[in-house]
């Protein structure tokens, strides 16, 4: 089968998030062409697809059409897509693979052809959090609406031995600095930047034991899944994906971030311990939906035909082809400067 999986040029380029459904893709079809959206027109002309992956990006409707694709399936994100059925009903040729259960049951209720399932880590492949020290606290503040205050209403009187705040101006630039300078040098908050290496990054979380989910609303959560699969106790407001990933009091602690009170971290350890279980479970019903998944992929969703629409074709290779030239040239320039 020839296969193409379309995503943010940042997704599989820096955060590589997408890599493990790529593996999957892969695995299932063989080799598979992984294209940036922004060559999308530059590529997709080039072969007849038997099957379009679209991950996260809300191209319209015609413009899928246009491909020429024997089947498109969309990957939404709940942290990044409209619920409303109106929206919804322009992608009805179309089926959707939901890893939201939330995304899943709404677009179900709006007679979609949606499907889903939950992706869990490989616990093994992480370390495990070191329980022997007192509370220490990882936060990467990511949003403004969860910031450093915040954190702190959370914490109240709460005795934390170490807190961890990984700030990354360069890419979070709407972010302000979190905390003050003089807070800095208490000796008890430590302060990184982007980390050289994935290593870096999950040291740094084993030294820790708690950990702050940065935001509202998740695509699918792979930081607060990474920290649960190390056993770290997870504080996350009580909302998709992270409260159908979490119980509260059971293998986390999730709150109303319209409303953040102080928490009792007294079973944090006992929730970590929990929250590491949990993820290796369901990374066994993930391994075990393999299959439905696929199956799910294979088949176009009824009624769904590709269509001809020039005008579009047009446009998308004109705007891929002067993307590509502006690159190109802003490459010669930094070149000649160097």
């Amino acid at each position: 089968m020839n296969v193409a999986f379309l995503a943010n040029s940042f997704h599989l380029s820096k955060t590589k998030s997408a890599n493990f459904f790529i593996d999957l893709l892969q695995e299932s079809f063989g080799n598979v062409a992984v294209i940036p959206n922004k060559d999308a027109w530059l590529e997709i002309p080039k072969k007849t697809w038997d099957l379009i992956v679209v991950w996260q990006h809300r191209y319209p409707p015609k413009e899928l059409e246009a491909f020429g694709a024997k089947n498109i399936v969309l990957v939404p994100m709940y942290d990044d897509t409209p619920l409303d059925r109106e929206f919804w009903e322009q992608y009805r040729a179309f089926k959707v693979f939901c890893f939201s259960s939330t995304i899943e049951k709404r677009l179900i209720a709006y007679g979609l052809s949606a499907w889903g399932s939950q992706y869990f880590p490989d616990s093994t492949l992480w370390p495990q959090v070191d329980w022997s020290h007192g509370l220490r606290a990882f936060f990467w503040p990511r949003t403004r609406k969860i910031d450093w205050k915040v954190v702190q209403r959370l914490i109240g009187d709460t005795a934390f031995e170490h807190i961890h705040i990984h700030w990354t101006p360069d890419v979070h630039g709407d972010v302000p600095s979190p905390i003050s300078e003089a807070a800095k040098r208490s000796g008890s908050i430590e302060v990184s930047s982007w980390f050289r290496d994935a290593q870096d990054y999950r040291t740094a979380l084993a030294r820790s034991n708690v950990f702050f989910a940065s935001r509202v609303a998740e695509g699918i959560g792979m930081s607060f899944l990474e920290a649960m699969a190390m056993g770290l106790c997870v504080v996350a407001p009580n909302a998709p994906t992270m409260n159908e990933y979490i119980q509260n009091g059971v293998n986390g602690l999730l709150y109303d971030p319209e409303n953040p009170k102080p928490l009792d971290f007294s079973r944090a350890h006992e929730l970590g311990k929990a929250a590491r279980l949990s993820v290796q479970k369901g990374r066994d019903a993930w391994t075990a939906s393999k299959k439905e998944i696929v199956s799910f992929l294979s088949e176009p969703a009824p009624g769904y035909v590709a269509k001809f629409h020039p005008l579009i074709i047009a446009k998308g290779r004109g705007i891929s082809f002067a993307r590509k030239i502006y690159r190109f040239l802003k490459q010669k320039l930094k070149d000649k400067k160097a």
